[in-house]
């Protein structure tokens, strides 16, 4: 067995077996990523491989990178059963991708009459695993070989194996957002082959799909065959399961439910798995937003931060929007605006390296609606058209209820109310409400109802949009929502205010005063406590157009010289910009100039 990159390194060999049978001469070629993988080829010599003893690398470490910081070539001899090559990966490899790449590629060399199904079952059980950690293309991969394997099984192992590979192909396309395509393959693997607890995955991926969809109400799913009852012990699907249902009901507004349901999901993924399992990940930053939302937010914070490398690492789309999404508007709600623009900063790398257009279009409207907030209209407009364009790039293939078309009208809509609300405008949040309402998505519907309360009082219509607002208020006192009436800044002080004088001269709202006169304190103590912070982030707001163009400039690596060159000015006076922007940023070098803005949101890599 050698290791090789520019050169050949010899691995030792256990000499416990002096023969051994040559299998397969042609090379296997196994992709880790696309710019490096590993070679697995038969032996060319007759010794056994003893899988007991532990090979060695002269001077060679394999999950290490080389010089050139990308994973080594290494050439494996193997010569023994697909068992006990199974058995090698297992012990020795230390990547799941490679493990699964490596066992696929072995077996799809060898003989189908050489497969077992209980390997084939090992095999399944590690791409479940690749599949709900993200790695999409191994799965993938992974299924599309046990299926040519098939063959020689009993046409009951065969139906069995055929339907569990047709769920974590359903599972890949959930994790990618494509949840129509996802429903469409879980439902048809109610079939042959569909045993109690594939019927159970089956029916998890139903739910979660419908959910997402906006098809499903609160209750159990309703699929024919599903066995009913709990489960004897509890499996990743039941309590993936109910957090799902958690979420649903906290769609509902039903926030008790839902925190019991997150809370109860929670212990039993910690009681069978560890506090650090990924399982773990949905129901707690379930709880964080509920925690959120009850005003706890040093509580939902500690719940995100202990986990949010896993997070960042094998979170799903809902749990990793749900964790940054309480993250950031913790920080924009306390005025810490650097933390919150770095957050959303990270969110979008993370949107980006997992393809989640819906994630990143989120992310947008998070940007509008602050940018918006403190009247930075430039900034506002330039992230709505940044919206606008991956809209319009992306294909109707999610069938999400609040996809990305949904953020970018949204956010559009916001731009042009601040701009100059028109009847129109209110024609359209209506439609926008009447969507997010009848899909299921009453705690956003809630959000964009105050949309349409400020945007009555942008109209001069103040009556009628503090008798809708007492409605809302009404409606969240009894569900237990609290921050979500804050999220809009000085709108939301301003609105609750002009509520308490409301309150005062009409008896049919006198009873909503406590709890407005709660959320008006609330909001005004940040308010105040926060104020040097909000005035040194004003002081970087006022870097003007030029002064923005030459900084991102200057973030892309242009020197003075190339920066004049570019805007047609001399030196001289780009470095004259570049003074005025060390002040106005309170930094001394252009790295830490660049790091201020982006922290700020005065300045982002466009995609």
């Amino acid at each position: 067995m050698c290791y090789e990159r520019h050169e050949t390194k010899t691995l030792s060999l256990p000499k416990k077996h002096p023969t051994i049978t040559n299998f397969e001469s042609a090379a296997i070629s196994i992709c880790s990523n696309t710019n490096a993988g590993t070679i697995m080829q038969a032996p060319a010599s007759g010794r056994s491989l003893d899988m007991s003893a532990k090979p060695s690398i002269e001077g060679v470490d394999p999950t290490k990178s080389d010089k050139y910081g990308e994973p080594r070539l290494c050439r494996v001899s193997l010569a023994r059963a697909p068992a006990e090559i199974l058995q090698w990966v297992n012990s020795r490899a230390r990547i799941a991708d490679l493990q699964n790449e490596v066992v696929s590629r072995i077996w799809a060399a060898k003989p189908t009459s050489n497969i077992r199904i209980d390997q084939l079952r090992s095999h399944m059980r590690r791409a479940w695993s690749v599949a709900i950690g993200q790695r999409i293309a191994p799965a993938t991969t992974a299924m599309t070989c046990v299926e040519r394997l098939i063959g020689h099984l009993s046409s009951e192992e065969a139906d069995e194996i055929r339907c569990e590979a047709q769920l974590i192909r359903a599972t890949c396309l959930l994790m990618q957002d494509d949840n129509q395509s996802a429903l469409l393959i879980a439902q048809s693997s109610f079939g042959a082959g569909a045993t109690p607890r594939l019927m159970e995955i089956g029916a998890l991926i139903c739910r979660a799909a419908q959910w997402k969809l906006g098809t499903t109400n609160s209750g159990s799913a309703t699929i024919p065959g599903f066995p009913r009852g709990a489960p004897a012990a509890p499996s990743h699907a039941s309590i993936y399961g109910m957090a799902v249902d958690a979420a649903i009901e906290l769609n509902a507004l039903r926030l008790g439910v839902a925190r019991r349901l997150s809370l109860d999901a929670l212990r039993m993924a910690e009681n069978s798995a560890g506090s650090g399992s990924d399982i773990t990940l949905f129901p707690a930053t379930i709880q964080a937003q509920l925690a959120y939302e009850q005003g706890a937010l040093d509580e939902a914070e500690l719940a995100i931060r202990e986990r949010l490398s896993a997070v960042r690492s094998s979170g799903s789309i809902e749990t990793s929007m749900r964790a940054y999404t309480v993250l950031i508007r913790s920080s924009l709600y306390r005025e810490d605006f650097e933390h919150a623009f770095l957050l959303l900063q990270e969110a979008e790398d993370l949107s980006l390296q997992r393809s989640w257009p819906r994630m990143t279009a989120g992310l947008l409207l998070e940007r509008v609606t602050f940018c918006l907030s403190q009247e930075r209209m430039d900034a506002a407009l330039s992230c709505a058209e940044r919206l606008e364009r991956i809209a319009a790039r992306e294909p109707a293939r999610t069938g999400n209820a609040l996809d990305v078309r949904h953020y970018s009208q949204l956010a559009q809509l916001r731009l042009n109310i601040a701009l100059g609300p028109t009847d129109d405008h209110m024609a359209a949040l209506s439609q926008l409400h009447r969507d997010a309402a009848a899909a299921g998505h009453l705690y956003h519907a809630t959000q964009l109802s105050i949309d349409f309360v400020l945007l009555l009082l942008a109209s001069d219509q103040k009556r009628e949009a503090l008798r809708i607002f007492a409605g809302i208020l009404r409606l969240a006192a009894e569900a237990g929502i609290f921050q979500s009436l804050l999220d809009r800044g000085s709108k939301s002080l301003v609105l609750l205010r002009e509520f308490c004088q409301y309150c005062l001269k009409h008896a049919e709202s006198s009873d909503l005063l406590p709890y407005a006169t709660r959320l008006l304190a609330a909001g005004e103590s940040v308010h105040r406590d926060n104020t040097p912070c909000k005035s040194a982030f004003r002081s970087a707001e006022t870097l003007t157009a030029r002064e923005a163009s030459i900084l991102r400039l200057i973030s892309n690596g242009s020197s003075n010289k190339r920066v004049a060159q570019t805007l047609g000015i001399m030196p001289e006076t780009v470095k004259s910009h570049v003074k005025n922007i060390f002040l106005k940023l309170a930094v001394k070098t252009r790295a830490e100039a660049v790091f201020r803005a982006k922290s700020l949101g005065l300045i982002w890599d466009r995609p």
